[in-house]
């Protein structure tokens, strides 16, 4: 069972979510509330359906893993952000997020462990689609920074969906973070990249290179 924590921000201007704190999503509030919460309810159900062994030719596979949301966080203003010198735009301040829901509690105490942030991108905040903490390190489809998430005993991963994109992209995020720890366990990171080619996953099951296109398209792709 995957226990998940949903954090939502919904800047707001009247009825309306503040389009210009969020750069491209202006709709009611109503309406991003409801098309938010559909997509959570769907994404958790389509990533056990995953997991269900052969599930494409027996219907009756149950799934390997199941998600479960045991809370909700919703508020009405802009996402907290880092600022510098640096960042254009500023970075999604993840470190305050996390302290703000008592992250430490329920990663250590309660079982979760992940953390689903609902926000926007719209060139006004940057943001990781998927960020890991925890003893052992960072292995996610983020620039893996040691100070970006506060580091409990016990490893979490937090993806930062974009409620002016849809249940497709959410997807992705989660695809792109398997892909980034079947790479981690393929030793793509450490292999010298003339030779990525040759890996199991990267090379022979995606069927890519260092160019990162799709070489000889498998079975990945």
């Amino acid at each position: 069972m995957i226990h998940v924590v949903v954090v939502k921000y919904f800047p707001i201007h009247g009825d309306n979510i503040d389009i210009e704190k969020t750069g491209d999503w202006g709709k009611g509030l109503v309406f991003t509330q409801k098309k938010v919460d559909s997509i959570t309810a769907e994404l958790a159900k389509l990533l056990g359906n995953a997991s269900c062994y052969r599930g494409y030719k027996n219907p009756d596979a149950k799934p390997s893993i199941k998600y479960e949301i045991v809370s909700t966080f919703e508020f009405y203003e802009p996402m907290p952000t880092v600022r510098g010198t640096h960042l254009d735009p500023p970075m999604t301040d993840y470190n305050t997020i996390i302290q703000r829901i008592d992250g430490k509690d329920w990663i250590e105490n309660r079982d979760v462990k992940e953390i689903w942030v609902w926000g926007y991108h719209g060139g006004k905040v940057g943001l990781w689609e998927s960020n890991m903490a925890g003893p052992f390190g960072d292995i996610s489809n983020s620039d893996r920074a040691l100070d970006d998430l506060p580091i409990f005993s016990k490893t979490f991963t937090l993806f930062h969906y974009n409620y002016q994109r849809g249940l497709s992209e959410a997807i992705e995020d989660h695809m792109h973070q398997i892909e980034a720890l079947l790479n981690f366990v393929d030793g793509r990171d450490s292999t010298d990249e003339d030779k990525w080619s040759e890996l199991l996953f990267w090379g022979k099951f995606v069927g890519s290179d260092k160019s990162h296109k799709i070489i000889r398209p498998g079975c990945g792709w």
